[in-house]
């Protein structure tokens, strides 16, 4: 694989690196090695081909001749980035002297091309007392160009833009694309079960909020897909709560429109089916869960299918595991998901430890699969339709669009320009004091050669110069600061409208998101019911059988092929 971008890993612990390395590429593949070696690997985020090599130069038992030996081999990798992996508890004198003689391998400018990623919980007391008496990190992180970042409060999105500053600091042609890494930390929960076992619950304790209609009912409170989202620990998180999609009894033509709805919510792919089990009830349909989620999703979903326990009260002492054991049912349905499961106390909703650790288990889940969503054709389909959706609206809305960006950079140019006018209005200022200072020398210098008393002229002489040399230089200084000021202010109104701009790009990109999506579902709810027997599939075959990207030209000839895609898959099976 040819790689858009290499970074490689330096630091003194290969555990630590290992942590780093597989938060980059998104999936658990260093520290597979025992014991611990210098490795590389490589994969895709977004649309990019990044390879990151990981090594321990800095090891204290590495002798500096075995260490150059290696920063010499490391060198013909050519790393774009350089990320010091360091720990405040463990980073000696030892490792500062020996960086320069690492680091020469790289280049002369290879101090501008590395960062500092410190990986220890700077909360924590001794870590806090190492932070206070060791400041070689702070020294070093202002040596190098692309400072330093916390690993505990760092999401991968923040790394990506801190090497992509880096990148554009040093001139490097490798840019990052900023909209395939914004989304890269999001995440997209399908909640999953039959009505009654606390889906729009547990989603609420997801997102924080009461953002589900959520009451005790036999009755099915949700009674069609609905999509909410919440920010946790600085990620976006999007939560799709469905109607009962087990339930019995329900028309076969509805529960599909809601499946393509979930898949249109869901889309380009949901990172994990999180299917919602009451402790205590478990059934038929259950039992069948993953069958069904396979029916209605396809037959790789059950890798990212976990199941959610709730009501965790009842447990009452009694562990998780203990529940399961002996339960012979429950333990197939965890086998078909791999043994993926957690418990939620939906009464403890303030609990933010509960929703954190499903959240990394959903992150450990995602990884083992490489690192990216769950998505097939059906998927890809629907986000085709919502993309071209989304273009449309884009295009009737272009000159209101326009409009906005020239409003922003409007804004922008007038308060340039009247910024510059204060600048030089205090520059006129300066040299109209300048001028009147200048006069008042030139009238104390023909009173001073007036003086007849020599020693006296030359000291008063003397005493003018010195003013008048103070004076200049508070001046130089005065138009010094002067400039710098509005260079500064100048770079900050260029930050501020870069933000703006951003801001309006992020914006728009989520409105008519949402606009495309309402549209798409709109259609669904208008198609009309072509069949009355579910298993009648016979009559999309032909759609089945066909190239569907190019088929699929409608929201209701999509419905139908995915209608038929699954009612094959059941009634095959």
């Amino acid at each position: 694989m040819v790689s858009d971008l290499r970074i490689a890993l330096l630091g003194t612990s290969m555990s630590e690196n290992s942590r780093v390395g597989n938060l980059i590429l998104g999936k658990g593949v260093f520290g597979k090695k025992t014991p611990s070696t210098d490795e590389e690997h490589s994969g895709r985020v977004g649309d990019r081909n990044i390879t990151v090599i990981s090594t321990d130069l800095l090891k204290t038992k590495l002798k500096l001749e075995a260490a150059t030996q290696k920063a010499f081999e490391l060198s013909r990798f050519n790393p774009d980035v350089i990320i010091l992996v360091l720990q405040h508890n463990e980073f000696r004198q030892f490792h500062k002297d020996r960086l320069p003689s690492v680091l020469i391998y790289f280049g002369e400018q290879a101090k501008n091309r590395t960062m500092i990623l410190t990986t220890d919980d700077e909360k924590d007391s001794s870590t806090q007392q190492s932070v206070k008496e060791n400041k070689r990190i702070q020294q070093l992180s202002a040596e190098c160009g692309g400072g330093r970042l916390q690993l505990l409060n760092t999401l991968r999105s923040d790394i990506f833009r801190k090497v992509d500053e880096v990148i554009t600091h040093n001139g490097h042609e490798t840019q990052l694309d900023k909209e395939d890494y914004d989304d890269a930390d999001d995440l997209r929960i399908v909640v999953m079960g039959k009505t009654g076992v606390g889906k729009s619950a547990s989603a609420n304790t997801i997102l924080r909020r009461e953002a589900f209609k959520s009451v005790l009912n036999s009755q099915s409170v949700t009674k069609e897909c609905q999509k909410e989202t919440a920010e946790f620990s600085r990620r976006c998180i999007t939560v799709i709560d469905t109607p009962g999609l087990f339930d019995t009894g329900v028309d076969n033509h509805e529960t599909m429109k809601e499946v393509v709805k979930c898949v249109s919510m869901a889309a380009p792919g949901p990172h994990v089916f999180l299917l919602v089990i009451s402790l205590g009830r478990f059934t038929k349909e259950e039992k069948d869960a993953v069958k069904i989620i396979q029916e209605r999703f396809g037959d790789q979903s059950s890798m990212y299918t976990m199941v959610l326990f709730t009501r965790g009260v009842d447990l009452k002492g009694t562990s998780i595991e203990d529940f399961i054991e002996g339960n012979r049912s429950l333990e197939n349905l965890l086998h078909q998901c791999g043994n993926r499961y957690h418990v939620f106390n939906n009464d403890e909703t303030n609990d933010k430890t509960q929703v954190s650790e499903l959240l990394e288990k959903i992150d450990r889940m995602v990884a083992e699969n490489g690192g990216s969503f769950y998505t097939n054709e059906m998927f890809q389909l629907v986000e085709k339709n919502i993309r071209e959706e989304q273009k449309r609206i884009l295009m009737e809305n272009e000159d209101e669009i326009n409009r906005k960006k020239e409003d922003i950079r409007d804004k922008y140019e007038a308060e340039k320009e009247q910024m510059k006018k204060e600048t030089e209005r205090k520059r006129q200022e300066m040299q109209d004091e300048l001028r009147k200072r200048k006069e008042e020398f030139e009238k104390e210098e023909e009173e001073i050669k007036k003086e007849k008393d020599e020693r006296l002229q030359k000291k008063l002489q003397k005493k003018q110069e010195e003013q008048q040399k103070h004076f200049e230089e508070k001046m130089k200084r005065m138009e010094k600061a002067l400039e710098e000021q509005q260079k500064n202010l100048i770079k900050c109104l260029e930050e501020q409208h870069d933000k703006e701009k951003q801001k309006l790009k992020e914006e728009i990109k989520r409105e008519t998101r949402k606009q495309a999506e309402r549209e798409y579902r709109k259609r669904i709810d208008s198609i009309p019911y072509r069949s009355k027997r579910a298993s009648d599939w016979s009559y999309y075959v032909p759609v089945i059988g066909g190239a569907a990207g190019s088929i699929v030209g409608s929201a209701e000839d999509l419905f139908h092929w995915i209608y038929g895609l699954i009612s094959k898959t059941k009634y095959s099976k």
